[in-house]
């Protein structure tokens, strides 16, 4: 409704119906910047965290700690395969050669 009747005062400016358009000096207070929310685990929280998972299983356990020292997405992290993992220099690569 705001836009439509600053259309039409703008116009009515614009053919001379009126002296001025009052929709000229409001001013649009800014939103607040949303705060975002932190979306890590502090040190302490992770090492709880990972206590927990290593007590619900071994593969719960190694995949959680993948997930939080590689940097990997829980995507890539599913797309791997065994051909990308590399016992004796303990890697992992998802460059298939």
């Amino acid at each position: 409704m705001i836009v439509w009747t600053s259309k039409v005062l703008k116009y009515a400016f614009k053919v001379g119906l009126i002296d001025s358009n009052p929709f000229d000096r409001v001013i649009v207070p800014k939103k607040p910047a949303k705060r975002k929310k932190d979306n890590f685990y502090t040190k302490d929280e992770l090492e709880t965290f990972l206590n927990g998972a290593r007590d619900a299983g071994m593969m719960k356990y190694t995949l959680f700690r993948l997930l939080a020292f590689s940097g990997m997405r829980i995507g890539e992290l599913i797309a791997l395969e065994w051909s990308d993992v590399d016992f004796v220099s303990q890697s992992v690569s998802s460059f298939h050669k």
